[in-house]
């Protein structure tokens, strides 16, 4: 998750334990943790984990979603209106299926109306954390990026993920005029261009939509 969330959950929590009269011990036996683990989440520290929120859900009597900080109000459960872009099992252009469970990411919860108004399903879209150089003038080691996995089409230059040997790179995918498609970096030097006839032997994940970024 984000900075902005790592501090919207650290500090309600520390609102709960306080409301609810708790030392930062009592609340970390609760959690089943040490009190060392459990003040690391109120001075954000460290992030919980996704299992935590929901504990944290039963244990202060809140909404998992007020807690993780997508909805603003408490008591509200924002999950029949937000998803989070979590499908690690993507079907692979050449029918393989990749499993993207090390790099994606539930930082961000996309509101059902945002995704219908962009002609997004959300049972078609994940969200991936970056990890290599390769994009950086555009998209650094780290920045999160949303893939549309049902296009794999392309028809001018744009911005894609692809399965190489287990891992994903992003890459800009172009037509060019002889009918060959080039797959390039930013990074030149590092990561040099490639040149194909078609996508054939390019296992596309989706077309990058939507890049997020810390600034």
């Amino acid at each position: 998750m984000s900075e902005t969330f790592r501090h919207i959950i650290g500090d309600r929590f520390r609102k709960c334990r306080m409301e609810k009269g708790w030392t930062a011990l009592e609340t970390a036996r609760k959690f089943g943790v040490t009190q060392g683990r459990y003040s690391n989440w109120e001075t954000q520290q460290r992030l919980p984990q996704p299992d935590i929120i929901a504990d944290a859900a039963r244990i202060f009597g809140e909404s998992a979603s007020w807690l993780a900080g997508y909805t603003n109000t408490r008591g509200e459960q924002a999950d029949e209106y937000y998803v989070s872009a979590t499908n690690t099992k993507t079907k692979l252009q050449s029918g393989e299926v990749a499993a993207l469970d090390s790099i994606a990411s539930d930082s961000v919860a996309f509101h059902k109306d945002y995704l219908k108004d962009r002609r997004l399903e959300e049972n078609q879209i994940v969200l991936i954390r970056v990890t290599d150089d390769a994009m950086d003038s555009i998209i650094s080691e780290g920045d999160e990026v949303l893939i549309d996995q049902r296009a794999k089409a392309v028809t001018k230059a744009d911005l894609f993920a692809i399965w190489v040997n287990g891992q994903v790179w992003i890459r800009r995918i172009r037509p060019e005029l002889d009918g060959t498609l080039s797959i390039a970096s930013e990074n030149h030097d590092r990561y040099p261009s490639v040149s194909v006839n078609d996508l054939s032997s390019v296992n596309l994940i989706g077309r990058v939509c939507r890049i997020i970024k810390d600034v």
